[in-house]
């Protein structure tokens, strides 16, 4: 991997898994560690991007794809489509080292899933064996999730165990991939 272009952290998991607590756990392990960081949230509903009349509004109207919306304390930039892939959340994101994404996959990121409390490995979001990092909540779903993997052919990778309470850990896996 290029290290001008950050690396996109996917972190999936079903809803109330502890996805956003993991994701603010990891930004600050990373920040404190020097590196810069960047957060992107998927969104399941769609998003109003601004208010009926306003000029941002008047501006997608008028066929702008993108608008930027730069206030005293922060700045918004609002697309009509979403992101799609990892070239676009990189370019926007480009000054970061990492881009924690939270909610969905890119092709090239380094995928995380969170298990939350669920019991058996089967009723994970996504396979296994398409992370590269599994964050567990309980030993006897590590156990469990440890025969599973065992399951797994030759051909497909086996993803590291990191119980949700080694956030330590879990940035040493991130910075070992950049």
């Amino acid at each position: 991997m290029d290290k001008n272009t950050p690396l996109i952290i996917s972190v999936t998991g079903w809803s109330g898994s502890g996805k956003t607590t993991f994701c603010e756990r990891l930004i600050s392990e990373l920040l404190e560690r020097g590196f810069r960081v960047s957060a992107a949230k998927n969104s399941h509903r769609s998003l109003e991007t601004d208010k009926a009349g306003s000029d941002s509004r008047r501006f997608f109207e008028a066929g702008a794809e993108s608008v930027c919306l730069n206030a005293e304390n922060s700045m918004t930039i609002f697309y009509k489509k979403p992101l799609g892939s990892d070239d676009l959340l990189a370019a926007l994101f480009a000054n970061a080292d990492f881009i924690v994404a939270e909610g969905f996959r890119t092709e090239n990121s380094f995928n995380i899933e969170i298990t939350g409390q669920i019991e058996k490995p089967e009723l994970m979001k996504n396979q296994p064996s398409d992370s590269d990092l599994i964050i567990y909540a309980d030993e006897d779903f590590a156990a469990e999730l440890q025969k599973y993997a065992g399951d797994f052919s030759v051909s497909r990778k086996t993803p590291r165990l990191i119980h949700r309470d080694d956030i330590s850990a879990a940035a040493d896996a991130v910075c070992r991939r950049r």
